[in-house]
Protein backbone atom coordinates (compact mmCIF):
# COMPACT_ATOMS: atom_id res chain seq x y z
CA UNK A 1 0.00 0.00 0.00
CA UNK A 2 1.52 3.43 -0.80
CA UNK A 3 2.85 5.58 1.79
CA UNK A 4 0.29 8.40 2.73
CA UNK A 5 1.21 12.00 1.41
CA UNK A 6 2.38 14.52 4.13
CA UNK A 7 -0.27 16.13 5.31
CA UNK A 8 -0.92 19.48 7.79
CA UNK A 9 0.19 17.02 10.84
CA UNK A 10 2.73 14.20 10.79
CA UNK A 11 1.51 10.66 12.10
CA UNK A 12 3.01 11.12 15.54
CA UNK A 13 1.04 14.43 15.64
CA UNK A 14 -2.23 13.08 14.74
CA UNK A 15 -1.25 10.17 17.23
CA UNK A 16 -0.66 12.57 20.33
CA UNK A 17 -4.02 14.66 19.56
CA UNK A 18 -6.12 11.96 19.63
CA UNK A 19 -4.43 10.70 22.96
CA UNK A 20 -4.34 14.10 24.44
CA UNK A 21 -0.82 14.05 24.66
CA UNK A 22 -1.09 11.56 27.51
CA UNK A 23 2.26 9.95 28.64
CA UNK A 24 4.25 12.58 27.73
CA UNK A 25 6.13 14.75 30.30
CA UNK A 26 5.12 18.80 30.34
CA UNK A 27 8.04 19.16 28.24
CA UNK A 28 7.34 16.93 25.79
CA UNK A 29 3.84 17.83 25.55
CA UNK A 30 4.90 21.48 25.58
CA UNK A 31 7.45 21.13 22.59
CA UNK A 32 4.86 19.06 20.81
CA UNK A 33 1.61 21.69 21.56
CA UNK A 34 4.13 24.37 19.91
CA UNK A 35 5.17 22.60 16.86
CA UNK A 36 1.51 21.75 16.07
CA UNK A 37 0.40 25.17 16.48
CA UNK A 38 3.25 26.61 14.37
CA UNK A 39 2.39 23.76 11.37
CA UNK A 40 -1.32 24.25 11.76
CA UNK A 41 -0.91 28.27 11.46
CA UNK A 42 1.40 27.92 8.10
CA UNK A 43 -0.81 25.41 7.19
CA UNK A 44 -4.16 27.70 6.93
CA UNK A 45 -1.93 30.38 5.49
CA UNK A 46 -1.10 27.94 2.60
CA UNK A 47 -4.88 28.10 1.72
CA UNK A 48 -3.96 31.52 0.09
CA UNK A 49 -2.46 29.78 -2.63
CA UNK A 50 -5.12 27.35 -3.30
CA UNK A 51 -8.20 30.26 -3.66
CA UNK A 52 -8.27 30.21 -7.58
CA UNK A 53 -6.22 26.54 -7.60
CA UNK A 54 -7.69 25.04 -11.06
CA UNK A 55 -10.62 23.19 -10.67
CA UNK A 56 -9.31 20.23 -12.47
CA UNK A 57 -6.54 19.70 -9.87
CA UNK A 58 -8.78 20.20 -7.17
CA UNK A 59 -11.31 16.88 -8.90
CA UNK A 60 -7.80 15.18 -9.50
CA UNK A 61 -6.82 15.63 -5.41
CA UNK A 62 -10.11 14.31 -4.02
CA UNK A 63 -10.93 11.54 -7.13
CA UNK A 64 -9.81 9.10 -4.31
CA UNK A 65 -12.35 10.34 -2.00
CA UNK A 66 -16.06 9.42 -2.01
CA UNK A 67 -18.59 12.59 -1.61
CA UNK A 68 -19.40 11.20 1.90
CA UNK A 69 -15.67 11.67 2.95
CA UNK A 70 -15.67 14.93 1.07
CA UNK A 71 -18.31 16.34 2.50
CA UNK A 72 -16.82 14.92 6.31
CA UNK A 73 -13.69 16.64 5.49
CA UNK A 74 -15.83 20.18 4.41
CA UNK A 75 -17.53 20.20 7.81
CA UNK A 76 -14.91 19.93 9.57
CA UNK A 77 -12.76 22.26 7.88
CA UNK A 78 -15.95 24.31 8.49
CA UNK A 79 -15.80 24.09 12.23
CA UNK A 80 -12.13 24.60 12.41
CA UNK A 81 -12.25 28.03 10.91
CA UNK A 82 -16.09 28.99 12.50
CA UNK A 83 -14.09 28.33 15.69
CA UNK A 84 -10.69 30.37 14.60
CA UNK A 85 -12.87 33.59 13.50
CA UNK A 86 -14.75 33.16 17.29
CA UNK A 87 -11.56 33.17 19.21
CA UNK A 88 -10.44 35.72 17.17
CA UNK A 89 -13.52 38.10 17.90
CA UNK A 90 -14.19 38.48 13.98
CA UNK A 91 -17.52 39.47 13.01
CA UNK A 92 -18.60 37.23 10.19
CA UNK A 93 -19.44 40.09 8.03
CA UNK A 94 -15.69 40.83 7.99
CA UNK A 95 -14.99 37.57 6.68
CA UNK A 96 -17.60 37.84 3.77
CA UNK A 97 -16.07 40.92 2.71
CA UNK A 98 -12.29 40.01 2.76
CA UNK A 99 -13.69 36.81 0.56
CA UNK A 100 -15.72 38.95 -1.76
CA UNK A 101 -12.88 41.36 -2.46
CA UNK A 102 -10.52 38.17 -2.49
CA UNK A 103 -12.38 36.76 -5.78
CA UNK A 104 -13.13 40.28 -7.51
CA UNK A 105 -9.05 40.77 -7.61
CA UNK A 106 -9.15 37.24 -9.11
CA UNK A 107 -8.51 36.54 -12.72
CA UNK A 108 -9.50 33.66 -13.43
CA UNK A 109 -12.03 31.35 -15.63
CA UNK A 110 -12.08 28.53 -13.30
CA UNK A 111 -15.72 27.47 -13.19
CA UNK A 112 -16.53 27.09 -9.59
CA UNK A 113 -15.34 30.68 -8.63
CA UNK A 114 -17.32 32.11 -11.39
CA UNK A 115 -20.15 30.73 -9.85
CA UNK A 116 -19.70 31.01 -6.00
CA UNK A 117 -21.77 33.13 -4.00
CA UNK A 118 -19.91 34.13 -1.28
CA UNK A 119 -22.20 35.46 1.16
CA UNK A 120 -23.92 31.94 1.21
CA UNK A 121 -20.47 30.05 0.90
CA UNK A 122 -19.30 32.02 3.87
CA UNK A 123 -22.03 32.13 5.90
CA UNK A 124 -24.87 29.90 4.64
CA UNK A 125 -27.78 27.90 7.22
CA UNK A 126 -28.63 28.16 10.46
CA UNK A 127 -24.89 28.07 12.00
CA UNK A 128 -25.25 31.53 10.42
CA UNK A 129 -28.13 32.68 11.51
CA UNK A 130 -26.95 32.09 15.32
CA UNK A 131 -23.28 33.23 14.62
CA UNK A 132 -24.98 36.28 13.41
CA UNK A 133 -27.31 36.86 16.68
CA UNK A 134 -24.06 36.57 18.50
CA UNK A 135 -22.20 39.05 16.39
CA UNK A 136 -25.36 41.31 16.52
CA UNK A 137 -25.67 41.44 20.57
CA UNK A 138 -21.64 41.95 20.30
CA UNK A 139 -22.23 44.64 18.04
CA UNK A 140 -24.91 46.74 20.09
CA UNK A 141 -23.43 46.36 23.20
CA UNK A 142 -20.25 48.38 21.87
CA UNK A 143 -22.29 50.57 20.21
CA UNK A 144 -24.80 51.05 23.58
CA UNK A 145 -21.20 51.81 25.56
CA UNK A 146 -19.87 54.30 22.78
CA UNK A 147 -22.98 56.26 22.96
CA UNK A 148 -23.26 56.40 26.42
CA UNK A 149 -19.54 57.57 26.07
CA UNK A 150 -20.45 60.54 24.16
CA UNK A 151 -23.36 61.54 25.85
CA UNK A 152 -21.66 61.72 28.91
CA UNK A 153 -18.99 64.15 27.69
CA UNK A 154 -21.67 67.15 27.60
CA UNK A 155 -22.60 66.59 31.23
CA UNK A 156 -19.14 66.02 32.52
CA UNK A 157 -17.70 69.26 30.71
CA UNK A 158 -21.22 71.16 32.20
CA UNK A 159 -20.56 69.58 35.30
CA UNK A 160 -16.41 70.27 35.37
CA UNK A 161 -16.82 74.74 34.39
CA UNK A 162 -16.86 77.00 37.81
CA UNK A 163 -20.44 77.69 38.44
CA UNK A 164 -22.11 80.55 37.26
CA UNK A 165 -19.97 80.11 33.79
CA UNK A 166 -23.13 78.58 32.25
CA UNK A 167 -26.96 79.56 33.14
CA UNK A 168 -28.49 77.70 35.50
CA UNK A 169 -31.67 77.27 33.33
CA UNK A 170 -28.81 75.33 30.86
CA UNK A 171 -26.33 73.88 32.85
CA UNK A 172 -28.63 71.82 35.43
CA UNK A 173 -30.89 70.39 32.30
CA UNK A 174 -27.97 69.71 30.23
CA UNK A 175 -26.23 67.86 33.05
CA UNK A 176 -29.06 66.21 34.23
CA UNK A 177 -30.12 64.73 31.26
CA UNK A 178 -26.66 64.23 29.68
CA UNK A 179 -25.46 61.88 32.65
CA UNK A 180 -29.28 59.79 32.25
CA UNK A 181 -29.36 59.18 29.33
CA UNK A 182 -25.64 58.25 29.22
CA UNK A 183 -26.36 55.84 32.55
CA UNK A 184 -29.14 54.27 30.76
CA UNK A 185 -27.22 53.50 27.01
CA UNK A 186 -23.84 52.69 29.47
CA UNK A 187 -26.22 50.27 31.54
CA UNK A 188 -27.54 48.93 28.51
CA UNK A 189 -24.08 48.16 27.31
CA UNK A 190 -22.62 46.51 30.03
CA UNK A 191 -25.82 44.49 30.46
CA UNK A 192 -25.52 43.75 26.75
CA UNK A 193 -20.98 42.71 27.32
CA UNK A 194 -22.05 40.68 30.48
CA UNK A 195 -25.02 38.47 28.76
CA UNK A 196 -23.05 37.62 26.26
CA UNK A 197 -20.09 36.80 27.90
CA UNK A 198 -22.26 34.67 30.37
CA UNK A 199 -23.82 33.04 27.43
CA UNK A 200 -20.96 32.39 25.09
CA UNK A 201 -18.00 32.10 27.77
CA UNK A 202 -18.66 31.32 30.73
CA UNK A 203 -21.59 28.90 30.70
CA UNK A 204 -19.50 26.73 27.94
CA UNK A 205 -16.69 27.19 30.51
CA UNK A 206 -18.51 25.62 32.92
CA UNK A 207 -19.58 22.66 30.92
CA UNK A 208 -16.22 21.68 29.91
CA UNK A 209 -15.09 21.76 33.26
CA UNK A 210 -17.86 19.72 34.81
CA UNK A 211 -16.75 16.58 32.10
CA UNK A 212 -13.08 17.46 32.86
CA UNK A 213 -12.21 19.41 35.57
CA UNK A 214 -8.15 18.58 34.88
CA UNK A 215 -9.15 19.33 30.96
CA UNK A 216 -10.67 22.57 31.67
CA UNK A 217 -7.94 23.53 34.35
CA UNK A 218 -5.12 22.83 32.01
CA UNK A 219 -6.57 24.81 28.73
CA UNK A 220 -6.98 27.52 31.38
CA UNK A 221 -2.98 27.53 31.90
CA UNK A 222 -2.22 26.94 28.49
CA UNK A 223 -3.88 30.49 27.71
CA UNK A 224 -2.07 32.10 29.96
Amino acid sequence: MPEKPAALLTKTQRERIASDFRGLSDAKRRRDQRQIRERVAAGLDDFGYLVDYPDEQFELAFDQYDDETVEQMLGELSLVTERLRLLHDIERETVVGRSRGRVADIETNERTLAALDVDEAVGGGDATARAGDRDRLRRRSTQSLKLGIAVGIPGALFAAVPPGTVPAPVDGPVVLLSFLFAGATLGIGLAGVALHGLKHDLLPALGRFRESPRDALRAAWERL
